[in-house]
Order: C-alpha cells, then structure tokens, then sequence
C-alpha cells in the first residue's frame, strides 16, 4: 500500500512540473510577441507567394493584455489574441471593413489572421499558418 501512495505521488509531482513547464512556455511565447509590431511581407497561398502592392499596408501589433491592432490596407484592426505552446488564436477580431477597391486583399489578410492556427518566430520574422498551406509571412516593424 505504502508503494502504490508513493507511486500516486511521485506521479502527481511530474504532472504538476509538467503544467507548470507549459504554463511558463506560454508566457515565453506571450513575451516573443508583447509589444511588438509585424509588417506583412508576403502571402504564401497554397504554395503560391503573392506580395502586396507597394501601395496597401498590412501590419499588426501585439498589444499589452494579448490585444492587438493593425492596418488592413483601408481598414483598421482590433481584436485579441491566445497563445498556447506554438498555437495562435484571435479572437473578437474586429474590422471596418471598407471597401479599399478591387486590387487589395483586405479579405486575403483578414481571413489569414481569423484562420491563423500556429505561428513561429525567428529573429525579425513572424509566420502565420493557417489552411492547409498558406500562411502570412511578417517582418518585424522597428518603429
């Protein structure tokens, strides 16, 4: 019987070291994103990479209390973000949705941010995943 308490215990003890690893990762992650600004540089739409016109801006910022903002060529961006481990949700993600003229990918952008599944970050680049393959390809925005 002594055993088998032991056992239960040893496991809890792992289980617990084992949510408080992914709670600080989380907060890692939190921390590679707070208070950082993101310029789109390329879509990549089922293996095809497609650049935005010189002329339409697409940015977002990650905002203290996982809110962020962010231009939509025409339209502006609110909303919150989730992390959890290498997962990105937003959510309330809210536009103005005007109509910024038959050449932008206001829609393009905003679909890739609703859609958006995992994300990764190296050095001064961002990558949004979302679809099966395509994804948002970011530079950092150094204000």
């Amino acid at each position: 019987m002594k055993k088998l308490v032991k056992i239960m215990l040893i496991s809890l003890l792992i289980i617990a070291c084992n949510e408080t690893s992914t709670e600080n990762n989380n907060l890692e992650n939190l921390k590679n994103l707070e208070n950082t600004s993101w310029v789109l540089k390329s879509f990549n739409i089922n293996g095809a990479n497609v650049t935005p016109p010189i002329n339409q801006t697409y940015e977002i910022s990650f905002l203290e209390d996982n809110r962020i903002e962010g231009i939509n060529d025409c339209n502006e961006i609110l909303g919150i973000y989730k992390i959890e481990k290498n997962n990105i949700k937003f959510v309330n993600l809210g536009t103005s949705f005007a109509n910024c003229g038959n050449k932008s990918m206001y829609k393009t952008f905003y679909s890739g941010l609703w859609t958006s599944k995992t994300y990764v970050v190296k050095k001064n680049k961002l990558v949004l995943n979302f679809d099966k393959n395509s994804k948002l390809l970011f530079i950092k925005n150094n204000f």
